[in-house]
């Protein structure tokens, strides 16, 4: 058995485990419940290792660099109706206004929608959220 790569987290190796059984690369998990136990030891005993067999090896390394996760996609960027300007912010006066009565008058104030602001030209607004289908 040979090592592929070396974890901190029980999770961190079984998402790359899964990845390389789902490609039908035999993976195995090593140190991982001493890690489970007690997570102070993974430093102490090298982490969690990912290891294949001796024969397997090079594919696994060669599938892992090839197959990086895709990057995130964009959120939906926000802009501001007044001049179209994308360097807009989320104010949170409602959330700490909605705290503060919540505290001080054990009455909650909900609030349903998040104002924002145009940081180029100070318009308010607010976004509304398309319906979920």
């Amino acid at each position: 058995m040979k090592t592929i790569a070396t974890f901190n987290t029980v999770d961190e190796a079984s998402l790359v485990k899964s990845r390389l059984d789902a490609a039908g690369i035999p993976a195995f998990l090593q140190d991982e419940h001493v890690v489970q136990l007690n997570w102070s030891y993974s430093n102490a005993i090298g982490g969690v290792r990912l290891q294949t067999t001796d024969d397997q090896l090079e594919t696994a390394r060669e599938f892992l660099a090839a197959a990086a996760p895709p990057p995130p996609e964009p959120a939906v960027e926000v802009v501001c109706p007044a001049c179209g300007s994308a360097k807009v912010r989320q104010e949170d006066l409602p959330r700490r206004f909605a705290l503060f009565t919540l505290i001080a008058l054990s009455l909650p104030m909900p609030f349903g929608r998040s104002a924002w602001k145009c940081q180029d030209c100070g318009h308010g607004f607010k976004v509304r959220r398309s319906p979920v289908m």
